[in-house]
């Protein structure tokens, strides 16, 4: 007998700390440009909403959580492979010093 899982991940309302990095790489990806609004990032698209990470919580809006949920799907169906090569991904562009990267690791609530 075959199992067939098909795995979705409920619309999580807060960015996990841990996923902070791979996250804002894939948004990046997608893109989009970070900018710092007070203690929120806006990661804008010329062709979509923006998105908003409040760095103090970690909650997301409401297109943030929509992208998050495929961040979140891509990760459950492509493994930590997928996490590990978005990390390698943005700890080059950090050290590039990209200007399109915006990440405070330290401040997101776990």
């Amino acid at each position: 007998m075959k199992y067939k899982f098909d795995v979705e991940p409920q619309r999580p309302d807060v960015l996990h700390a841990e996923l902070l990095k791979p996250f804002t790489v894939f948004l990046v990806n997608g893109g989009r440009l970070g900018t710092p609004r007070g203690n929120r990032i806006e990661y804008k698209s010329t062709k979509g909403k923006s998105v908003f990470i409040n760095m103090g919580t970690g909650e997301l809006c409401k297109n943030g959580k929509e992208q998050y949920t495929l961040f979140l799907r891509a990760y459950l169906r492509k493994g930590f492979e997928f996490i590990k090569d978005l990390n390698k991904q943005a700890d080059a562009k950090i050290a590039a010093g990209s200007q399109c990267f915006v990440v405070r690791v330290k401040k997101v609530a776990a």
